[in-house]
C-alpha cells in the first residue's frame, strides 16, 4: 500500500498513543510480509522435510521450519513462545514492552536532515500560512 492511516490512533482517532503506534507498526510489518507473497523453490518447498516428517507428523520442531518462519516474519516485540514460557519469563504485557521500545527509539533515533529544497518549500508554506492567518 502507498499509505497506511490510523497508526497509533484510538477512540476513532480522538486519542493518539505512542504505545499503540509501535504495536500497530509491528502488526503492519507482519501483514506486509504476507502481502509480498511467498517465494516458492526447492528449498522453501522442503520436500525432503515433508518426507522425513511423514503423514501425521509435526513440522514445528524441524530446523527448516524455524529458519523459514523467521525469514518470513520475526516479531520485534510480540512473544511467540507458549503461554507457559511467557509466564515463566515474567508475563510482561505488550504495552509495557512497547513503552520500552518508544524510550529506545527516542534515545537512539537520529533523523535524516531534510533536503535543502524541501526545507525552503516548507518555509514558504509556513510564511504564506502566517500571512493569511494574520489578515
Amino acid at each position: 500500500p502507498d499509505i497506511i492511516i490510523g497508526l497509533g490512533g484510538l477512540e476513532r482517532g480522538r486519542i493518539t498513543s505512542e504505545e499503540a503506534l509501535v504495536i500497530d507498526n509491528e502488526i503492519i510489518d507482519y501483514a506486509l510480509g504476507y502481502v509480498r507473497g511467498l517465494e516458492v523453490n526447492n528449498d522453501t518447498l522442503a520436500l525432503d522435510v515433508i518426507h522425513k516428517v511423514g503423514p501425521g507428523g509435526t513440522f514445528l520442531g524441524e530446523k527448516h521450519t524455524l529458519q523459514h518462519f523467521r525469514e518470513r516474519w520475526a516479531p520485534k516485540m510480540s512473544d511467540m513462545d507458549s503461554f507457559e514460557a511467557w509466564e515463566q519469563k515474567g508475563s510482561r504485557p505488550l504495552d509495557e514492552i512497547a513503552h520500552e521500545k518508544i524510550k529506545e527509539i527516542l534515545a537512539t533515533h537520529k533523523p535524516e536532515p531534510l533536503p535543502e529544497d524541501v526545507e525552503k518549500e516548507i518555509s514558504k508554506i509556513i510564511k504564506r500560512a502566517e500571512t493569511e492567518l494574520l489578515e
